[in-house]
């Protein structure tokens, strides 16, 4: 398999969301765009608040999710980091923008 078909076969943390029943992340297929949630509400259902939320955003952006990173982090954080999901979980986590819900 090409890196490029491998990159575009994994899940990768897309949102960091803080919720009434903690926190959850959701993680997009790169290749098909669909969402899953860790919350409990996903695990029961296949859908929740937090998927549903990625899905609105990326309509809105033509169907890119717009990840928002902290000024903080440096140009060479962040294109270090976007061909490998461990490395890009960890800037999200560090950087990312976490949304309440």
């Amino acid at each position: 398999m090409r890196e490029k078909d491998a990159i575009m076969d994994e899940w990768r943390v897309a949102q960091i969301f803080l919720s009434d029943t903690g926190v959850h992340e959701v993680l997009l297929h790169m290749k098909s765009s669909k969402g899953k949630c860790d919350c409990p509400g996903y695990s029961s259902r296949s859908t929740c608040k937090h998927v549903k939320y990625v899905q609105n955003r990326m309509a809105d952006n033509h169907g890119v999710y717009p990840v928002e990173i902290s000024s903080k982090a440096s140009t060479a954080d962040t294109y270090g980091q976007l061909n490998d999901p461990a490395l890009f979980r960890k800037l999200i986590l560090k950087y990312g923008k976490i949304e309440v819900l």
